[in-house]
């Protein structure tokens, strides 16, 4: 079972498609879960910001999400991911796989809210599984679709954007995109040591000091949708 995790209209690529109702010992993931298939394998997809885009970044039920696609036996999430840019040598609406992190959250998200029998601690010296970071650089390669291997995601809490000064400093400290969603999905998946991995695409130049453009962002999206899927599609065909 592969899992994925993205945002609107990312079920379409989805064939045979039925939409389960899943509860979790966490809640409720943030959508109804899409299962089908891709490239002849089963998959089960969650809309993180919900089926209307109406969940904001600080109240994405995380762990009931990861839980999910756990019980359902993922053993592989990819996730789409958009980003704002930091690292200038990232193109508007190019492809990034990250490769590690850095996490300014206000709040920790973690499975370990106690330890039973002895102390957890989810090793992250390579949060992002080079298995399924291989197999995607592979597909894009294949399909001869350009995209960054490795940089580092910073990720805030939001809604709100970061200031300039924030950016500033997360540059300084080797951030090369900023998103707000990404890193607690990481690290929720290597605590039940699933491997995961992100295809995360630059949608805004951040530190630029002017007003987001959501149709913007929207357009750039749209303009690669097709490449998403195929390189989803290919990275599935290449997985064990």
């Amino acid at each position: 079972m592969i899992g994925l995790i993205g945002g609107y209209n990312l079920e379409n690529i989805l064939s045979n498609k039925k939409w389960l109702t899943v509860k979790t010992v966490y809640g409720k993931p943030s959508s109804k879960i899409a299962t089908g298939e891709i490239a002849g394998k089963k998959a089960a997809l969650i809309l993180r910001h919900g089926e209307r885009h109406s969940i904001p970044p600080h109240r994405i039920n995380h762990r009931a999400n990861i839980r999910a696609l756990y019980d359902l036996g993922a053993k592989y999430i990819v996730c789409a991911a958009a980003v704002g840019i930091i690292n200038s040598k990232i193109k508007l609406g190019g492809f990034i796989l990250p490769d590690d992190f850095i996490d300014f959250s206000s709040q920790p998200v973690t499975f370990f809210d106690k330890f039973e029998k002895e102390p957890r601690h989810a090793f992250m010296g390579n949060p992002y599984s080079r298995q399924l970071r291989g197999a995607i650089a592979n597909a894009a390669k294949k399909l001869k679709i350009k995209i960054q291997d490795g940089g580092v995601y910073a990720n805030t809490s939001g809604p709100r954007f970061e200031t300039q000064a924030e950016l500033k400093m997360i540059k300084k400290l080797g951030g090369d995109m900023v998103g707000m969603t990404n890193i607690p999905e990481i690290i929720l998946a290597n605590e039940l040591k699933l491997k995961i991995a992100t295809i995360a695409q630059g949608v805004n130049p951040t530190i630029a000091a002017k007003a987001a453009d959501f149709e913007n962002f929207s357009a750039i999206i749209d303009e690669k949708t097709k490449q998403l899927y195929s390189l989803i599609n290919e990275t599935i065909k290449i997985l064990p």
